[in-house]
């Protein structure tokens, strides 16, 4: 194969390359179909360009050595046709060659049109395959409102659960009014626990592991104050405190019996076991 023939198939292969380089781009990363040839065309323009310059510049080079001067010491040749000569002192070939003669000078015209023909001929089926294949692989848009992008600027909201409701709790503080009096200020915090009463006891510590718990007040729910008061043959020397219990519906009944007894026999009006569970701290009662 000649260095022309060579030089066309390069110039070929180059393009064909350059063109499958878009086709894999599209494949690979699934642009849009208009993009994709864009960018192809504009590659292969460039190409075509550094591969046109770089053909010229060989053949160029090709040129400017002196073709070989025939050998004379064998019979001679037959006459030739002689070739015309245009004005000017430029002589053309016969078709198929692709050299011309100016001022005597041999020079040479290029690629043959032939692989010129052929490369344009690779370059517009290459292209066309390009649009095929990215028409195929290009995302089917839909109709309607759901085919507008509402991902940019959107956040997504972040659900939180909402804060459990604080079971009703007391602060309870205790001043002294006077003798055998003390004044009780319960301070309540959160929600009542569904089906609890809520009672004030004086729970009196006489030792040895023994307390009684004496229901004195129920409550609301709410912040109260309100005054205790001892009796007057009531021991002073046992240790009281005073405290809150969130009790059942039963054990309140049995608190609210035992209430009624404190004034009246005065007698089994206490526990001896704690009621309920606590919903305060223990205070100390100064009587």
């Amino acid at each position: 194969m000649s260095k022309k023939k060579q030089h066309a198939v390069l110039a070929g292969v180059g393009v064909a390359v350059s063109a499958l380089t878009g086709v894999a781009t599209n494949v690979l990363t699934g642009g849009k179909a208009s993009w994709t040839l864009g960018a192809v065309v504009v590659m292969l323009v460039v190409a075509g360009v550094v591969l046109a310059v770089l053909n010229s510049r060989l053949e160029h080079r090709m040129a400017e050595e002196p073709p070989a001067r025939p050998d004379h010491s064998g019979p001679a040749p037959a006459a030739a046709e002689p070739r015309r000569q245009p004005a000017g002192g430029v002589s053309v070939t016969s078709a198929g060659d692709d050299s011309i003669t100016v001022g005597g000078n041999y020079q040479n015209s290029g690629m043959p049109a032939g692989y010129v023909v052929l490369s344009l001929v690779v370059v517009a089926a290459v292209a066309i395959g390009i649009l095929v294949v990215a028409l195929r692989f290009a995302r089917p848009s839909t109709a309607g409102p759901s085919s507008v992008n509402t991902t940019t600027g959107t956040t997504t909201p972040v659900v939180t659960a909402a804060p459990a409701p604080e079971d009703l709790h007391y602060d309870v503080a205790a001043t002294r009014n006077r003798a055998r009096e003390v004044r009780i200020k319960a301070m309540a915090y959160g929600q009542p626990e569904p089906g609890l009463t809520y009672w004030f006891f004086v729970d009196v510590d006489y030792g040895n592991n023994y307390v009684e718990y004496y229901p004195r007040r129920q409550l609301t729910g709410r912040t109260t104050s309100f005054d205790v008061v001892l009796v007057e043959d009531a021991d002073l020397k046992y240790s009281r405190t005073g405290r809150i219990y969130g009790l059942t519906g039963a054990v309140s009944d049995e608190a609210a019996v035992k209430l009624k007894r404190q004034e009246t026999t005065r007698k089994n009006d206490f526990f001896t076991e704690p009621p309920g569970q606590p919903a305060s701290d223990a205070v100390t009662l100064p009587f």
